[in-house]
């Protein structure tokens, strides 16, 4: 079962706050629903009813059908990508019935229990929660996106051809209109001119009548003779007065045939209305895809000061991990030393066996950062986060290194006194 259609007021793509700021642009008192379109491996629809503050019914129909609750998941993942479909419709129009409370009853299943701000809180939580698209996957986008701008293309220049053609045959249908137009003004013309002789010849008629009845006397042959004229003069009148009617026919099967020939104009000028809105669509796509891939470009620069930067921190790790390499040959050679005093500083001995295993597990702890920072390459989005939190754990333990070689100096210092 499908919801009654209503009224389409937007429509729009979908992207990062596209639902957010359709939502939050309706009326308090909103008596409709949005519906989401997204096509990737398969078409996925989804519809959210609002009614007034509260969302009482949702949908979703993609891999699988999601009612109520479980639905407005999906339906804002949807309207988070780019390439999905905005579309909202209202009830609230003067010859619209249609009752949300009725439509309740019929499509029971639907039932959510979401409110308006709860859908936003959602929206929120869902946009935070997204993860980083690929590279391969945004070229992957805009390829699809390329394509579908060019189908969209070739349909308009399709249209317009179609266009062309009507306004053609409409031009030829004109100008065969408009020769019958000058054909029936030269019958009209001529039906004039006859009606006129006709009118002077029963004028000359009905003067010979005047005449004939005068003088009776005249020969019968004369009277039978005229009034042969006169029935001959009165069939020609009716042939004209047939003539007339047929031109009254020809005149209104004109106005008719200009009457759908103002219809068609019109149904193409609304078409052509049509193609110019589609071509503007496209051209807003087109802004739409350079101004992304300018900050494509930037992000990249940004990748490549911040792969330098990580250089810079490995190149300074390995320095460290050297340095740390040669505190471990100092400490054989101290505990060299503490061997040839093993019963005097057993205690000292046992101290620094603790500590060179505490130099060992932050070696390894270093070597597990490490790693930790080449894995942090791919997930470009928290690298300087990750880098922040990296340049104040190894300052403190710069720190503490620098601690440790200040007590290793005494513990010398005191050998060597002893």
């Amino acid at each position: 079962m499908r919801l009654p259609t209503g009224k389409m007021i937007q429509s729009g793509f979908g992207g990062y706050d596209s639902l957010e700021s359709v939502m939050k642009a309706l009326d308090a008192d909103f008596n409709g629903y949005i519906k989401t379109t997204h096509v990737e491996e398969h078409v996925s629809e989804g519809y959210l009813v609002i009614y007034g503050d509260k969302c009482p019914m949702a949908y979703y129909r993609g891999k699988e059908e999601l009612f109520g609750d479980d639905a407005v998941e999906h339906i804002v993942e949807d309207s988070l990508k780019d390439d999905c479909v905005l579309e909202v419709f209202t009830y609230s129009y003067r010859s619209s019935s249609i009752d949300i409370p009725y439509l309740k009853k019929i499509f029971q299943d639907w039932e959510c229990s979401y409110s308006r701000d709860e859908v936003l809180r959602e929206i929120s939580r869902i946009s935070r929660k997204g993860t980083v698209i690929s590279r391969d996957e945004e070229d992957e986008l805009e390829r699809i996106t390329a394509v579908r701008i060019d189908y969209e293309r070739e349909d308009i220049e399709r249209e317009r051809k179609e266009l062309n053609r009507l306004k053609a045959d409409i031009e030829e249908r004109e100008r065969k209109v408009e020769k019958k137009e000058r054909e029936l003004e030269a019958l009209e013309i001529e039906l004039i001119r006859k009606r006129k002789e006709l009118e002077d010849e029963r004028a000359r008629l009905e003067e010979s009548w005047v005449q004939l009845r005068d003088m009776e006397d005249k020969n019968e042959r004369v009277r039978r003779r005229l009034e042969r004229q006169i029935e001959e003069h009165v069939r020609r009148e009716e042939r004209i007065l047939k003539m007339e009617r047929k031109i009254d026919t020809d005149r209104e099967a004109l106005r008719e045939e200009m009457r759908h020939l103002e219809e068609e104009k019109e149904a193409l000028k609304k078409r052509e209305r049509a193609v110019e809105k589609r071509e503007i669509e496209v051209k807003d796509r087109l802004d739409e895809i350079k101004r992304r891939e300018r900050a494509e470009k930037e992000r990249l620069r940004e990748i490549s000061e911040r792969e330098m930067e990580l250089e810079e921190r490995t190149k300074e790790l390995s320095e460290l991990r050297e340095a740390l390499r040669k505190r471990e040959i100092e400490m054989e050679e101290i505990r060299a030393s503490l061997d040839m005093k093993d019963k005097e500083l057993k205690a000292l001995q046992k101290e620094i066996n603790a500590e060179r295993k505490r130099i060992e597990k932050e070696k390894k702890g270093m070597e597990k950062e490490k790693k930790a920072l080449e894995d942090e390459k791919a997930k470009l989005e928290r690298a300087k986060k990750a880098l922040q939190t990296l340049e104040k754990s190894l300052k403190k333990r710069d720190e503490e290194l620098s601690a440790r070689e200040d007590d290793l100096k005494h513990l010398e210092e005191k050998m060597k006194i002893e």
